[in-house]
């Protein structure tokens, strides 16, 4: 599989006259297409909900957008600079706008049709913030920090927070869907919350990993869960809300070959959507692809880094990773 290594493109001539001498995709120019636009690591790159632009960010405190990189579309479209006084660890698209997270404390609310920034959320996170997450049905947007703190922000209201979870240690991840908050962090434990309600936890698994959970995904199909820790285990949850007696969350399967351990970057992984694979990144700089039961079933290399986050399409079979290269990989699988 070959990757072909862009600089911006300038125009959709270049782009074709380039894709000649490469593989060509159903869907990309090529099958494989590496973004260059970051100095340093890219903790972050998600596609936002219809899958046409890409939003990555990184240490080097810049946000780029893309357009999914077809034959007809120019790749870079613009740069976001200035945004936050840190490096920015996490992003999410909600609506029109797109959030940000940083080491710097704070949040930050872009609006992509005027380029700016809107707002900051602040006077919440002592610390880094880790990770964020917006539900789609409450229109919220919740944080998690090495302050052991979960946020919960309504941009449209306030700058400081609307409700908050507290615990004893750092938080490394969280997900959820419409009703439901799940989270952990260097506990091991994996908690679920009740958005509507967050004075009482739902329940918690221990992930038998002993040690810290980077990452946190849901199925599309929001039936299961699945965690990462630091050192590179990957476990799969039941989350229905009912489970039948002596029914444990916590499946027997390990999703295993994805080696970490010697860093501390939070490794992120996702799922295909069609809930049939599950994908991480590693610190041999390759994604490792899994299906549903464990077994590997392929390592895609290109990167010369540690792969940090995973993501996939929402409706095609293309798969993206970033790294600590500063590159992002497009693959057509």
């Amino acid at each position: 599989m070959s990757v072909v290594k862009r600089q911006k493109i300038e125009d959709s001539n270049q782009i074709r006259k380039y894709a000649k001498d490469e593989e060509i995709g159903d869907i990309l120019y090529n099958k494989s297409v590496v973004l260059e636009g970051h100095q340093g690591p890219v903790s972050s790159s998600i596609f936002n909900h219809d899958g046409s632009r890409i939003a990555s960010s990184g240490m080097d405190r810049k946000i780029q957008l893309w357009n999914l990189p077809t034959v007809e579309n120019e790749c870079n479209i613009f740069t976001f600079e200035s945004i936050h006084n840190n490096a920015i660890t996490s992003l999410a698209w909600l609506d029109n706008l797109l959030i940000s997270s940083s080491a710097d404390s704070t949040l930050s609310i872009l609006d992509l049709y005027s380029q700016r920034k809107i707002k900051k959320l602040h006077s919440g996170h002592k610390g880094v913030i880790n990770q964020i997450y917006n539900n789609e049905d409450t229109k919220q947007i919740l944080s998690c920090g090495d302050d052991g703190k979960i946020y919960f922000w309504d941009y449209r209201e306030s700058k400081t927070p609307t409700n908050s979870i507290t615990t004893d240690y750092p938080i490394l991840t969280l997900t959820g869907n419409d009703s439901s908050l799940y989270f952990s962090g260097i506990d091991c434990l994996v908690h679920a919350y009740d958005v509507r309600k967050v004075d009482t936890e739902l329940w918690n698994c221990f992930s038998n990993c002993h040690d810290g959970i980077t990452s946190l995904s849901i199925s599309p199909d929001k039936s299961n869960l699945i965690s990462r820790s630091l050192n590179g285990i990957i476990r799969i949850y039941n989350i229905n809300e009912s489970l039948p007696k002596g029914f444990s969350r916590l499946s027997n399967t390990i999703f295993d070959g994805a080696p970490s351990g010697k860093e501390n970057w939070l490794i992120r992984t996702c799922f295909s959507n069609n809930n049939l694979s599950i994908f991480s990144g590693s610190e041999d700089y390759s994604v490792t692809q899994w299906d549903i039961t464990g077994e590997v079933v392929n390592k895609f290399e290109g990167h010369e880094g540690t792969v940090i986050d995973v993501n996939y399409h929402p409706t095609e079979n293309i798969m993206m990773s970033s790294s600590t290269d500063g590159t992002i990989i497009l693959r057509e699988l």
